[in-house]
């Protein structure tokens, strides 16, 4: 994968490291997401997904929670496992908020369009940019919801 960063010299116990320095007096989830941003960042995605459901088990909250679902729906597109990170952000979808709602829909579009699914990606799309485009909004609607509606001739 090209442009990714490399790791600190020392590697991720360097990066481990750096991130219990960055977060002091942080909570454990902060902390542990902290620490999975090198490998995220970097070739070892893998080595993130663990580092990802830690920190939700050691507790985030509010839009710490919300932006860690996005980088592990992300995470596990990148790893050829969409489904996984589409389930992840549909539940999210239901969860209550404002803040990064775009970059949910923005990802579960693209988990669509892996998974085979690019009429509702569009309809995603079109969705979520109705609302930005004065004049439009009623008519990018009414598109979307074609995309997704049953198709009449079978």
């Amino acid at each position: 994968m090209g442009g990714l960063r490399r790791l600190p010299r020392g590697g991720v116990p360097r990066a481990d490291e750096d991130a219990d320095r960055r977060t002091p007096g942080g909570t454990p989830g902060l902390r542990v997401r902290t620490r999975r941003r090198p490998h995220d960042t970097t070739d070892l995605g893998e080595r993130a997904v663990p580092l990802h459901r830690e920190a939700f088990d050691a507790g985030l909250d509010g839009d710490r929670r919300r932006q860690a679902v996005v980088q592990l729906a992300s995470t596990l597109r990148a790893l050829g496992r969409p489904q996984a990170g589409a389930d992840l952000l549909l539940a999210e979808r239901d969860r209550a908020s404002v803040h990064l709602d775009d970059a949910v829909t923005a990802l579960l579009a693209l988990a669509f369009v892996d998974l085979g699914r690019a009429r509702e990606a569009a309809a995603l799309a079109l969705g979520a940019l109705a609302p930005r485009l004065p004049g439009c909004t009623i008519p990018l609607d009414r598109y979307a919801a074609d995309l997704t509606a049953p198709d009449p001739t079978g």
